[in-house]
């Protein structure tokens, strides 16, 4: 990283990009030096949504839940369009954290503010989002939850049916489930 930031530190600034940018941030990202890819982030002539997701995405993946909430707050508050993968950045740092009662009511917030926010999601927003949200649901065994949004699914994927077997699996209610919605009829619907 030292001589990728050496030669992105001598190019005119007029002349970097925002492929530039953002390969830097998410290079540090990846190598887990989140400082620098904020002092990036935070110098950047103008916001970039992918930079933004990717430092998101690492404040998630290393478990500094409240560093990506905050980012996430000045992302939004900055006009910065949040889309598929800033949500499912959020969602899985709800699903993922250990103070379960905080992090499932700010994952029902998030949840609820794609759903009053977002207005015409593509196929891949919904599948992505609703992918994460049925982990974050089933990760607090809110097995209803899960299923509503398994329901709702225009289409599903390797990973919707996943996700809901493996919340199955760990909240013993497979024989409920089972007896309403699994056919071989359903399956890749």
């Amino acid at each position: 990283m030292a001589s990728s930031r050496k030669v992105f530190d001598e190019a005119p600034k007029n002349q970097v990009y925002e492929p530039s940018w953002t390969t830097m941030i998410a290079g540090y990202v990846r190598n887990d030096d989140l400082a620098a890819a904020r002092e990036l982030l935070d110098g950047m002539p103008y916001p970039i949504d992918v930079a933004w997701n990717a430092i998101i995405a690492g404040y998630v993946r290393r478990g500094l839940y409240e560093e990506a909430f905050d980012t996430f707050r000045r992302m939004h508050s900055m006009g910065i369009q949040e889309d598929e993968y800033t949500y499912t950045s959020l969602i899985s740092a709800c699903a993922s954290c250990n103070e379960k009662v905080g992090m499932f009511n700010c994952g029902r917030q998030v949840h609820g503010y794609i759903l009053r926010t977002v207005v015409e999601p593509s196929q891949h927003f919904i599948l992505s989002v609703n992918n994460a949200l049925i982990t974050f649901y089933t990760k607090h065994d809110r097995m209803v939850e899960a299923r509503r949004v398994f329901d709702k699914m225009p289409t599903r994927d390797i990973i919707s049916w996943n996700a809901v077997l493996s919340g199955l699996c760990c909240s013993w209610i497979i024989g409920q489930w089972t007896t309403n919605s699994f056919s071989s009829d359903s399956i890749g619907s």
